[in-house]
């Protein structure tokens, strides 16, 4: 009776201690399985968290590998052009900058640029001009300091910590080499573009309370691209089942 406990307890602690020689895998299956994550992740993510992850159910609530977890594959200076003339000159900013030159309108937004096809103009290329300069500002000194321009998803659970993570990321640098910094090229193109940007305004646009007002405005849009992006892989899945 004795040797049968003996014999029971050395199977319940192998099989706790050394579950993957029990069920059949090495310590070595399992370095592989690591390294095949931490080569996939982010360089931030925690691969040995992230393996514990169970399959997803809820998209809004689990972090799902494929649309989260992005490949830390540093981008070359010719993508990285690419990159800046899309989302500078592509169709997504264009419209963008005619949807907000349309709301200004409407609004009567800056009432000394006028109204009509005229006042839409002025706004429609107020909105390109201030978005190449903080661009051009953004990615060029971003190139210089090698950074990586584009979202890197969290890879994280539930609504909340995604959402806090992504609105970090407007305040944060992921460097081309791993790790990250604060965002220096990032803030310098928002205050850059909306200083320069705010000379062609009327006089009146042009006072510390203004300045201050298009500085959270523009961070705060940022912030909730940072959101969509970091979701977006989500709802689309949603949609494509």
């Amino acid at each position: 009776m004795r040797h049968t406990k003996r014999r029971l307890s050395i199977i319940i602690f192998a099989v706790c201690v050394f579950p993957s020689t029990v069920i059949g895998r090495t310590p070595l299956d399992e370095e592989k399985d690591v390294e095949a994550v931490r080569v996939a992740a982010p360089e931030f993510v925690d691969p040995s968290k992230y393996i514990q992850i169970p399959p997803p159910k809820d998209p809004f609530r689990t972090s799902i590998f494929k649309s989260n977890l992005q490949p830390r594959v540093p981008m070359s200076g010719r993508e990285k052009l690419d990159f800046y003339l899309d989302a500078t000159f592509g169709l997504k900013p264009i419209l963008s900058s005619a949807a907000t030159s349309t709301l200004k309108l409407t609004i009567n937004s800056t009432p000394e640029w006028g109204q009509g096809i005229e006042g839409y103009g002025i706004r429609f290329a107020s909105s390109v001009g201030r978005r190449i300069i903080k661009n051009s500002i953004h990615h060029g000194l971003g190139g210089l300091l090698r950074e990586d321009p584009r979202y890197l998803a969290s890879g994280r659970s539930g609504i909340w910590q995604r959402s806090f993570y992504a609105v970090g990321q407007t305040f944060i640098a992921n460097k081309d080499s791993g790790g990250r910094r604060f965002a220096y090229s990032g803030l310098s193109g928002t205050l850059g573009g909306i200083f320069i940007s705010r000379q062609w305004y009327p006089e009146r646009s042009r006072t510390g309370e203004e300045y201050m007002i298009s500085i959270a405005t523009s961070l705060g849009y940022d912030a909730g691209k940072n959101v969509f992006r970091e979701f977006w892989p989500d709802i689309k899945g949603l949609f494509g089942r």
